[in-house]
């Protein structure tokens, strides 16, 4: 795709670091793939505040000329998308420089005509971005075989699996078979954790790490938050991956969106060598099943069932096949794989 012997730019969206996995993903894509020798590229810094609607038109324009020139000079780029922003005019401009350019590919997070559900307006060009890209680097097979129903080219897609997750190289350790489930991510969001009963959670604790606790339910044991690249202190023995308003199913615009997509979450989960627990109708359930990093279940209502019946034996397997993925996910493996085919 590049051309040979000059500079490759990996182009993300600046942003500062947080108490939550929100801004992680890129960070991670981003010194992986300058340590295979491209060059960062960090454009359309977000300001909040009083100036800010001036503040970001004047730094996004700035960058998008500084952009310009630098893919002029270079052999090709990555470029990692969505971008956030106020503007969705700036977007699709940034989008139509790169595709000028010709020379992309694109390292997709998440895909907003499938995040947003029908009626999604792509004022921001995203798929005229994705349908000329020179590769698309897609989560999963459906992920792919959405996007080649909205006219992606099947050939131009490579499949990443679960995104890789750099850590601070603490490993963890003690991990025994229990009843201690963790569950990490956004808790405001997680309109799930409301439902949650204590007959739905005989047999198993819910530790819950993150931002935007509010009042939860009883039995619901609030750990706080950590910065995720230092996982080994999390406590628990499995990770949950679970999305919606329902603890029977992944209902919804959510739980569309999980069975294509792979939640990073699940890498944090691997990370920390917690076998996950996770929705059946989920993108990376087969894969969970597969590995034997995991259990698969319908509802929240069988964790308790489901785990009672795991022995030590069977977890120890367990943890030696998330281990073995933890080094694949903690050492960039499966990103170098996908830009590599």
């Amino acid at each position: 795709m590049e051309q040979s012997g000059k500079r490759l730019l990996s182009i993300q969206q600046a942003q500062a670091k947080a108490l939550h996995a929100g801004v992680k993903a890129v960070d991670d894509m981003q010194s992986i793939v300058e340590g295979m020798g491209y060059e960062g590229f960090s454009v359309l810094r977000r300001y909040d505040g009083r100036w800010s609607k001036l503040l970001n038109a004047i730094v996004s324009w700035k960058d998008l000329r500084r952009l310009r020139m630098e893919l002029a000079s270079s052999g090709g780029c990555l470029l990692q998308w969505p971008f956030y922003l106020y503007d969705q005019n700036v977007i699709r401009t940034l989008g139509r420089i790169v595709a000028e350019d010709g020379r992309y590919t694109v390292l997709l997070h998440d895909v907003n005509h499938l995040r947003y559900g029908e009626g999604y307006e792509d004022r921001g060009g995203e798929m005229s971005l994705l349908k000329g890209a020179r590769r698309v680097i897609a989560h999963t097979e459906p992920m792919a075989d959405y996007l080649v129903g909205l006219g992606v080219e099947r050939g131009k897609i490579r499949v990443l699996g679960p995104f890789d997750y750099l850590t601070d190289g603490k490993k963890p350790e003690g991990r025994r078979n229990g009843n201690e489930v963790v569950f990490a991510g956004n808790l405001g969001k997680s309109v799930f954790l409301r439902e949650l009963t204590a007959e739905l959670m005989e047999g198993y604790k819910l530790n819950l790490y993150g931002i935007g606790a509010g009042n939860l339910p009883a039995g619901l044991e609030y750990k706080g938050t950590f910065q995720p690249e230092r996982v080994a202190g999390i406590e628990g023995s499995w990770g949950l991956v679970w999305d919606g308003t329902s603890a029977a199913t992944c209902d919804g615009m959510f739980g569309r969106y999980l069975s294509l997509n792979c939640p990073h979450k699940f890498s944090l989960y691997i990370s920390a060598h917690l076998p996950v627990i996770i929705w059946r109708g989920a993108a990376l359930a087969k894969y969970v099943e597969a590995k034997g990093l995991g259990l698969v279940v319908d509802s929240l209502g069988q964790i308790g069932e489901e785990i009672g019946r795991v022995t030590d034996a069977d977890y120890e397997r367990m943890l030696e096949s998330v281990r073995a993925e933890a080094r694949e996910l903690n050492s960039g493996a499966h990103l170098k794989k996908a830009l590599e085919a």
